[in-house]
């Protein structure tokens, strides 16, 4: 029983790690269909809209972690605000993305 366990596992590893190997490859691949049809400023704005929602990200999740700064980031709206801004940008990416 344990040694079916454990093949079961070793087989389940292995599926799982092709599903996200082709994931990734089908990602790079989406990626280069849509910046063959982009302008090199396009690529480049699309790439800077990204980062941002990654930077938006991090510093929701480190504000979110201190306290201090939770109570500081909600009185100043700051959450409504990155919200908003998070919208306008998915916005323009499905744009850009769209071309």
């Amino acid at each position: 029983m344990k040694r079916l366990f454990i093949t079961a596992l070793i087989f389940g590893s292995f599926i799982s790690g092709a599903i996200a190997q082709n994931g990734v490859t089908n990602t790079k691949k989406n990626n280069t269909e849509i910046n063959g049809r982009l302008t090199e400023a396009e690529r480049k704005e699309l790439q800077a809209k990204r980062d941002l929602l990654n930077a938006l990200d991090k510093k929701e999740a480190w504000i979110r972690s201190n306290p201090e700064e939770m109570k500081k980031a909600q009185e100043a709206g700051w959450f409504k605000n990155a919200e908003k801004t998070r919208a306008e940008v998915r916005k323009r990416i499905k744009q850009l993305e769209s071309k």
